[in-house]
């Protein structure tokens, strides 16, 4: 409880300050599960924008793995992280399971079991989704 908070990181392209958590001071972030890399939303808008101007090939900005256009795709590479120990890939796939997206089933015990893993690998997302999730009484 009383353990210095986690080291800040930047965004891995431009290297602006990510808060702890996304959305606070106005910076969103996106977990890329292909490399793992949580990027901020002005990053991965202007890849999205030069992709559709047809200037760039439809890619991570950062590891130039190609976009997966199937949901599938994307659980078997956030699957992936999660045998790499990612707390952010069991952050990530809890909240698909929270809201039963990417063709998962809507499932809140598996969305807080993967939380639960995922705080304790130091996300602090994870912790974030659980106080909400026990405050609603999901939990």
């Amino acid at each position: 409880m009383f353990a210095d908070p986690p080291q800040k990181e930047d965004c891995d392209i431009c290297m602006i300050p990510i808060p702890y958590t996304s959305g606070i001071g106005g910076v969103e972030t996106i977990y890329q599960t292909c490399c793992g890399k949580t990027l901020c939303y002005g990053c991965m808008l202007s890849t999205y924008i030069e992709i559709h101007k047809g200037k760039m090939k439809s890619c991570c900005p950062f590891c130039r793995l190609s976009i997966a256009e199937d949901n599938k795709v994307n659980i078997d590479r956030c699957n992936k992280r999660i045998e790499l120990n990612d707390a952010e890939a069991f952050t990530s796939l809890g909240s698909q399971y929270k809201d039963g997206s990417m063709g998962l089933p809507r499932d809140m015990s598996k969305a807080i079991e993967l939380w639960k893993q995922g705080a304790n690998l130091g996300s602090n997302d994870a912790n974030q989704n659980l106080a909400v999730a026990y405050m609603r009484g999901e939990g």
